[in-house]
Parts: structure tokens; sequence; C-alpha cells
């Protein structure tokens, strides 16, 4: 069965339970911890990837910046426990510019290259300012995504852009049942924000959509938890 892994955009961790959760998946902690070697390494900032990944929402949703190299951190992550489960994906799409899980995915840049040549690197000692600014403000330092559709060769066992000018998901994910026979997309989010509009459409053509840690059996207390979590709120309140 030909399958397409889809890494899922900004709005994949902007829920504190969702957040709490994913950084107890190993191989999650296992990046975060690179990611934060990475940034100690540079030696101007205290910043904690950790910290921030479990702040309240009201932080973490008012520092894009700094939330769209996280995403991808955690996505990384995800993308690693998954591929070591079930193999390489035929296809992956996924925004190729800015903090791009991808790219690092495929092969294109390093781990480490994607924290550095983050804006939020650009220079360090800017992330204190960054938790000062407004979310409007923030704004204007990450770019429209741009994405990108790529093929794993068996000859070469790297992946391969394949030519195409759309850039709406939903005609990506068209081209690739119709033209190029997938049958399983995988978002790699957690939640599938992005492909909740198609789901109608798509399975009445038969595609199965999965989100990665529901693929995983070993996962199966982390919608558990979020749902005790949630039930517990509404008790408080």
């Amino acid at each position: 069965m030909r399958d397409v892994v889809i890494f899922n955009g900004l709005n994949a961790l902007d829920f504190h339970e969702i957040r709490d959760s994913v950084i107890r998946i190993p191989e999650v902690s296992i990046r975060v911890r690179e990611a934060q070697g990475v940034w100690d390494a540079l030696g101007e900032s205290n910043f904690s990837f950790f910290n921030f990944l479990v702040s309240e929402d009201a932080t973490y949703l008012s520092n894009i910046k700094i939330k769209s190299l996280v995403t991808s951190i955690v996505q990384i992550g995800l993308y690693d426990r998954y591929v070591r489960r079930f193999g390489r994906p035929e296809y992956i799409v996924g925004s190729v510019n800015g903090d791009s899980p991808l790219q690092v995915c495929i092969g294109e840049t390093t781990f480490e290259d994607m924290i550095l040549d983050s804006p939020v690197a650009k220079p360090v000692a800017s992330v204190t300012e960054i938790f000062s600014q407004s979310s409007s403000t923030v704004l204007s330092g990450i770019s429209l995504a741009e994405t990108g559709v790529f093929q794993h060769l068996e000859n070469t066992g790297k992946y391969q852009r394949v030519s195409s000018t759309k850039q709406d998901l939903g005609k990506i994910i068209s081209h690739l049942i119709e033209d190029c026979h997938v049958k399983k997309l995988i978002n790699v989010g957690p939640g599938i924000t992005a492909l909740e509009p198609l789901q109608e459409n798509l399975a009445l053509k038969d595609i199965q959509i999965v989100e990665s840690i529901d693929a995983d059996p070993m996962l199966n207390w982390f919608w558990m938890e979020l749902k005790k979590s949630s039930e517990q709120v509404s008790m408080a309140q």
C-alpha cells in the first residue's frame, strides 16, 4: 500500500494538554534534549525548550517564532518513532522553508542546522525580546509556508522532489491519490487539523487516514491521558 507522511502545521501543539503528553514520548524527549544541547552550546541564552513546551497556552501561543521551532522539533521526534516502527513512507509532504521538519527527515539539512538557521537563533539574545513582544509583531519574522512533495527512491534510499505547482494541501493529496495511487495518509501532528476538511471526501475514496501516534499501539495511552485531563479540568470548574 502506497503511503504518504504529512507534517501538520504550526497549530499542532496549541493545547497545553497535548504538549504535556507529547513530551513523554521517548523519541520526542530525545530530540528536545538534542535541541537543548545545540542551543546551550551557543552559550548566549538560558532558554529551555522543555519549559516552553510545558508552559501555559498564553505563553506558548504568544511566541510564534519559538512555537514554530518547537513544533518542528517535536514532529521530527514523532517521525523518528514512526520510521523506526513502520519504515520510511513512499511520499512525504510538508513545508520546505522556515523551520522545516521535512527537510531534516529527508536529509536535506541536519537537525542542528535547522535550529541554528531558525529565526529564533538569529541572534540567540533575541529570545528574551521575543517573549516580551506581541504575537502580531513576531509574525513578521515568519515566512509563508512553501509546500513540497518528495518521493522515496528505492535504488538510492533518498528522497527526490516531485514536480508540482500545487500549494493547496487538498490538491496535493488529490494528485497523490489519483496519479500516484496513494492509499494511506499518515499525519505527523499530533492532531489532524490540516486534514479534517478533507476527511469526508477521502472516506468516499476508501483512503485511510492515520495519526502517527494512533498507528503505534505502544502509545495508546496518549489520547486517554488527554481525555482524563479534560475531565479533571471540567470537574474542577
